[in-house]
């Protein structure tokens, strides 16, 4: 597998020679170095080896699920009951918390940071990644923390081109640029908001249909899992078409589903997506993907309509409203 190979010396190869990428692996355990290491295998949208190495690599991680914890953390953002035959399959599903720290947006060259963590965390009661945490919180994310070995990795995402490029070992360090590109993207997230809006990553994380398991609700990750006591301040939904998330006073963030020919996973671009925000609380949101309308319905509260805004993140249409007036939504919609 791509995550167990040794780095060879490429500098004497050619551009065209040097295929892959390098990205980071950060143990949880402080006694173990971090690592720099390459992925073999130039990946896309499509047929992206980069993840399905790290579900293998998941897929082995040491430590038995808590089944009360996992139930709990499901239930929690799902607000629905999981019964004895579903939990028993997500035993064995595995999948990935994926992170967004760095958003690729025209300020950053189009260039975006993630990190990759466990999903299962919490229930396997990993340890505490502390050097993962610390570097994420000197991006600007202070209030998440993340459990059990982690990756960080850097794409190039203009939304007409996508590739996974490279991050090095010597980018993990809290005065690298893109910690301070991030950090100005938390600060000035209304000026930075023409085209896409930055939003409290608690949101964009749970929202993250990456983070599913076979279309279950994953365990609450805020940050690569947040502590189960902290569930019931969060207003959550996951319905057909869409998930929401309300974890904040000022954003609601909105994930959207999107298949074709009933792949979950079929790729789209900028030109495929149609956002019409409405212009007041009486008018609905509108949004489609390729002429499939996944969303046409009032909100359950008003919205500053010149600063809503929708990227596509890991693949999916993140759509972040911002709310007229601070304060928790209980609700996306009016019933």
């Amino acid at each position: 597998m791509s995550l167990q190979k040794e780095v060879p010396d490429i500098s004497t190869l050619s551009v065209s020679e040097k295929k892959g990428f390098t990205y980071v692996f950060i143990p949880a355990d402080t006694d173990q170095p971090m690592e720099e290491r390459r992925h073999f295998e130039n990946v896309g949208l499509e047929n992206d080896s980069f993840i399905r190495d790290l579900k293998d690599f998941y897929s082995k991680t040491a430590g038995a699920v808590d089944d009360d914890v996992l139930k709990k953390q499901i239930e929690a953002r799902s607000k629905t009951t999981i019964d004895a035959a579903t939990m028993a399959a997500l035993q064995h599903v595995t999948s990935i918390d994926i992170f967004p720290v760095l958003m690729p947006l025209a300020q950053t060259k189009f260039h975006g940071v993630s990190c990759y963590v466990d999903d299962k965390g919490i229930s396997k009661n990993l340890p505490l990644n502390r050097r993962l945490t610390s570097l994420v919180q000197a991006a600007g994310y202070t209030q998440n923390i993340f459990h059990g070995d982690a990756f960080i990795g850097k794409v190039f995402d203009d939304q007409d081109a996508w590739e996974r490029i490279d991050f090095n070992l010597s980018e993990c360090s809290s005065d690298a640029p893109w910690i301070q590109l991030s950090l100005h993207q938390r600060k000035n997230a209304a000026s930075a908001g023409a085209q896409n809006k930055l939003s409290d990553m608690k949101a964009q994380l749970a929202n993250n249909p990456q983070i599913a398991m076979n279309g279950m609700p994953a365990p609450d990750a805020m940050g690569g899992q947040l502590e189960a006591g902290n569930a019931a301040n969060i207003s959550i939904g996951d319905e057909e078409n869409y998930s929401w998330r309300d974890s904040n006073q000022e954003e609601m963030e909105v994930t959207f589903k999107y298949s074709k020919d009933g792949d979950e996973n079929a790729a789209f671009t900028k030109k495929d997506v149609k956002v019409n925000f409405p212009v007041n609380q009486t008018k609905p949101l509108v949004v489609s993907i390729a002429g499939k309308e996944l969303l046409s319905a009032e909100l359950f509260h008003g919205v500053q309509t010149d600063e809503c805004t929708w990227s596509i993140v890991d693949k999916k249409l993140v759509v972040t409203l911002m709310k007229k007036q601070e304060g928790k939504w209980r609700s996306l919609l009016k019933k």
